[in-house]
């Protein structure tokens, strides 16, 4: 399929966007990439003043030897970071102060679990936050707290990825996310009913184009070589095709704006090289685990996705 170059530049979200937010939670750390996440927080609740988000900061107690060799007594270095936290958060409160119902917490404990357990027991709707890369650490695709937040949270995760210039650097402008384009990775389980619906309802809203993207994993025997060369696309392929076409026919029967792709390769490739080819505003996902042939590749496809993509990811739960 000819791959479709089209850029699309980030909208402001309309109401009933993401199915309809009354509660989002924006976890920060308070670096440039954490304020891309709180952009995008805030954006998609800018046209609905009765949403709430709060941001969250979670403080993880020092190693008693750190504040011993600082000449500092643990209790007093924890007080000291916890009122460097609650001075930002009131800075992040000024910055956001155009929504009514934002709200601040600093907690001391475990990062990704405290934000799990935040979520799960005041029932977000969404959890927004920044993925922070790691290169040069076998067996880390993401940071790691994004990691266990996508494995672990009771609500659908945004993995915020802002653009980056010609540098490779994080662009320092102000980022929002757009609902124009959006990619649907598929491998048929249950919790792609949900990546679809959800995809659909943001584009009814957005008038977007979604395209169903799914890979053809080879077997392991023969993952060291191309598939067969034969005349056109090989039949897999076009099988695998007509499937994605009858599962766009079942869930999106009123949008004429779709179209489907299937590739040879492991599903995060497939998937976020779809996406770059696109200009994606949006990959969507479920939480897809292993790979379907038991590849030797640690962490999930999500976390590979996440690692590779060029714009943010959804992943429904």
């Amino acid at each position: 399929m000819q791959s479709m170059n089209v850029s699309s530049s980030p909208t402001t979200p309309e109401p009933g966007l993401l199915l309809r937010l009354n509660r989002v939670l924006a976890p920060t750390d308070f670096s440039r990439l954490s304020d891309s996440a709180i952009d995008v927080a805030m954006s998609l609740v800018a046209q609905r003043p009765e949403a709430a988000v709060t941001l969250l900061h979670v403080l993880e107690p020092l190693p008693l030897h750190e504040t011993v060799d600082c000449g500092i007594p643990p209790d007093i270095a924890l007080s000291l970071r916890v009122d460097l936290a609650e001075k930002e958060m009131h800075r992040l409160r000024g910055v956001h102060s155009s929504h009514p119902d934002l709200s601040t917490r600093v907690l001391v404990g475990n990062v990704a679990e405290d934000i799990c357990k935040v979520a799960e027991e005041e029932q977000f709707d969404l959890i927004v936050l920044s993925s922070h890369g790691r290169t040069g650490l076998p067996g880390v695709m993401i940071g790691s707290v994004a990691e266990h937040v996508l494995h672990e949270a009771p609500c659908p995760v945004l993995v915020v990825k802002p653009p980056k210039g010609a540098d490779g650097e994080f662009l320092r402008t102000p980022f929002r996310l757009g609902f124009k384009r959006l990619m649907v990775g598929l491998d048929h389980r249950s919790s792609d009913c949900h990546a679809l619906e959800t995809a659909r309802k943001i584009c009814r809203d957005s008038h977007g184009h979604i395209t169903l993207v799914e890979a053809l994993e080879v077997p392991p025997q023969r993952s060291d070589r191309e598939m067969p060369p034969m005349e056109g696309e090989p039949q897999e392929l076009r099988e695998l095709r007509a499937v994605l076409e009858r599962v766009r026919t079942e869930h999106l029967p009123e949008s004429a704006d779709w179209e489907v792709r299937v590739a040879v390769g492991m599903p995060w490739d497939v998937i976020t090289k779809a996406a770059k080819e696109e200009g994606s505003d949006l990959i969507v996902v479920g939480p897809h685990e292993y790979t379907r042939w038991g590849h030797g590749f640690n962490g999930s496809t999500v976390q590979h996705v996440v690692h590779l993509a060029c714009c943010p990811v959804l992943l429904v739960k």
